[in-house]
């Protein structure tokens, strides 16, 4: 990263602590706080994220934003960032070749639910197991991301506790095989057109804002698991320019999908307004439809010539 780069991620870590959550508006946009907006761009696999986060014009705005995280904001924005730094770990990693496993627990072993520690212990040891298994049958790395759910995080209406996993390709009986302490199913993941599998990352990591007294992290993953691609374009919008993309959404999918050839917007265009420090936090999700490998570093090699 370098330093311009170093600085726009000052200033994007600066931007997230303004707590934006309520739904932002165009008028918001141009609160004069802001010098002018800049843009985050995470490639993961055939995903991309793209946000857009307000500079300010001042050092008081920082100091705002900054004042105003408490406690209960901060295990907000931490559950956020949680999910979507998950969801970009398992485009950047998976595919449709790969394993995903419910594990559970047999209620006769244990009077209850098992403690988080007691699941962790398992899953090292499960995990292995299956390292073993593939060792013998010449495949490659485990890789792995795992969400564990239910269980003794929450006092209020109790869940049993299971675990998600995300795994690479291996024999779908064997890996159930593995699993000694209770039952497993497991399936293929099947990555849908226009959404990937940000579905399923939503559907494992629900429950990660919940209480959670023993302040034990609920997740996991394998260490060879490659990281994202986060870049700063070096271009900038004005607050004009800026506004006018939030009062038609048309346009701004337009826009970004012509910065991203090959892709599609999947959803809506999000944006946000913060309580305590003006401007907006803008948001979009994009995949690709384009067809090949080939097709997708062409898409690159025009989106960085756009930049220059």
């Amino acid at each position: 990263m370098n330093k311009r780069e170093r600085r726009k991620e000052r200033a994007y870590l600066s931007a997230m602590g303004g707590i934006f959550e309520q739904p932002g508006t165009p008028a918001d946009a141009q609160s004069k706080e802001v010098s002018h907006y800049a843009v985050k761009v995470t490639e993961a696999g055939l995903m991309i994220d793209a946000e857009l986060f307000p500079v300010w014009a001042n050092q008081k705005a920082c100091r705002r934003a900054k004042a105003a995280v408490t406690s209960e904001a901060q295990r907000r924005i931490n559950a956020r960032n949680t999910k979507k730094y998950i969801t970009q770990l398992v485009h950047q990693n998976f595919n449709e070749s790969d394993l995903c496993m419910t594990l559970t627990f047999a209620p006769d072993r244990w009077s209850g639910s098992p403690s988080t520690r007691e699941v962790k212990k398992m899953l090292a040891g499960f995990f292995r197991a299956v390292r073993q298994e593939r060792k013998q049958e010449g495949l490659g790395p485990l890789k792995y991301l795992y969400v564990i759910e239910g269980g003794d995080f929450s006092q209020k209406d109790r869940k049993r506790v299971h675990v998600h996993v995300i795994m690479n390709a291996m024999n779908r009986d064997e890996a159930e095989r593995i699993w000694a302490y209770g039952w497993a199913n497991t399936r293929r993941l099947q990555p849908r057109p226009g959404e990937g599998l940000s579905g399923l990352c939503a559907y494992m990591a629900k429950t990660l804002p919940d209480a959670n007294p023993q302040r034990l992290r609920r997740w996991g993953r394998s260490r060879n698991l490659e990281e994202p691609e986060v870049y700063y374009p070096a271009h900038r919008l004005s607050r004009r320019r800026a506004a006018r993309y939030l009062q038609d959404p048309e346009e701004a999918r337009e826009r970004l999908e012509a910065s991203f050839p090959g892709y599609k917007v999947s959803g809506e265009i999000a944006c946000y307004r913060s309580d305590f420090v003006g401007g907006v936090y803008v948001r979009a999700r994009l995949f690709w439809w384009g067809v090949g490998a080939a097709g997708r570093t062409l898409a690159k090699f025009i989106t960085d010539k756009m930049e220059e």
